[in-house]
């Protein structure tokens, strides 16, 4: 009897040596990923890819190296590790979203799938007329705008998420006690025209178009460096300046922006080229005079009620003549309300080069014809 005893304890043992190494590999194994999403220009985010789930991260804009918000996007009945238990989760196929701003309204309409849009901030500056008939006939709904949406209709429309802007006014501020799925989107804080154009494939993996956003990328990113290699030997290259002053503070951005890789790859030498920052700059009127006085092109963006004109910019600041861009008429400009700005540039930096290259080195592009900016009449 003792003997038979244990010889099956002897056993049951050898057994459990046997298969415990095997189950503990196994569970190993169920928590590395089959393959993560390959990523050319962006480091806001990254996308680690498992049988029936997909694990979101994105990364805090002030440091590249920290983790902002985690979240799931799973198949029906997927067996999710206990590890991620605490993460947002949202299930597919995704059919309702709210966007927050035109910018993420790009990424999706360039996805072909506006019919997934459920609200938005605003139709200010929209130009999509599919957009806006769908407003008209109330399958999208205008929540609001700057602080001021309304969660009232979001909770109605009960979207699988919300895009916000966590630092823009109006964000998580207003919306963080919805009870709704919110996810931050921080293209904006990309430094490089292409790698805010490669978010492109951060929406697709809520419209279930991976396949498309990385062809459509790619034709992208294969246009603008086309366009680039253009300047690349380029030995003229003009001073560049940005912006305007409003309220005694010039808004510029600094060397490491993507406005300065645009100037760049442009043919283009902007003034603060050599600064290490990639946010905005506030300097004085007097000190940016004194950089950007003899510079050549100057950059302007805004939303002027009519016609734009030199008149008009004395008008806002007369020392504003002083300026040699001025004076020899070589204001690159672009009016945001006659042009589709933010709901297309994001996913258009190709066309945006180009204009540049078109104002500065017409020659390059001879048969162009301006999108977004062209030489200020």
């Amino acid at each position: 009897m003792l003997r038979n005893y244990l010889n099956e304890r002897l056993i049951i043992l050898l057994l459990i040596v046997f298969f415990l190494p095997s189950c503990n590999s196994s569970k190993k194994k169920d928590l590395k990923p089959i393959s993560e999403l390959n990523l050319k220009y962006a480091k806001g985010f990254r996308i680690l890819n498992y049988k029936d789930f997909d694990l979101i991260k994105i990364y805090n804009p002030n440091d590249a190296s920290k983790v902002n918000t985690e979240f799931i996007i799973h198949n029906s009945g997927a067996k999710i590790p206990n590890r991620y238990k605490n993460l947002t989760k949202i299930k597919r196929p995704i059919s309702k979203m709210v966007c927050l701003t035109l910018t993420q309204l790009s990424y999706i309409s360039e996805l072909g799938d506006i019919n997934k849009i459920c609200g938005m901030n605003s139709s200010r500056f929209l130009f999509n007329k599919k957009i806006k008939r769908r407003i008209q006939e109330g399958k999208i709904k205008l929540v609001g705008r700057k602080g001021n949406f309304k969660p009232e209709i979001i909770m109605k429309e009960n979207p699988n998420v919300i895009f916000v802007s966590p630092f823009k006014e109006g964000g998580y501020a207003s919306l963080k006690d919805v009870n709704m799925k919110l996810i931050p989107v921080f293209a904006y804080n990309e430094n490089h025209p292409l790698a805010r154009a490669e978010w492109l494939k951060f929406f697709a993996e809520f419209t279930g178009k991976r396949k498309f956003a990385d062809s459509v990328f790619n034709k992208i990113d294969k246009k603008y460096n086309s366009l680039k290699n253009l300047t690349k030997n380029i030995k003229n290259r003009p001073t560049i300046f940005s912006g305007e002053c409003k309220s005694g503070v010039w808004y510029a951005v600094g060397g490491k922006s993507y406005l300065s890789h645009y100037f760049h790859d442009a043919g283009a030498d902007y003034i603060f080229k050599d600064n290490k920052e990639s946010g905005a700059l506030r300097i004085d009127f007097e000190s940016m005079y004194a950089k950007a006085a003899k510079a050549k092109y100057w950059r302007i963006l805004n939303s002027n009620k009519g016609r734009f004109s030199y008149n008009i910019l004395e008008s806002k600041d007369e020392r504003y003549k002083d300026f040699d861009a001025f004076k020899n008429k070589n204001i690159i400009y672009c009016n945001m309300r006659e042009k589709a700005f933010y709901e297309t540039s994001p996913v258009k930096p190709h066309i945006i080069l180009a204009d540049y290259i078109k104002s500065i080195h017409p020659e390059l592009l001879p048969q162009y014809n301006n999108h977004y900016y062209s030489i200020l009449k």
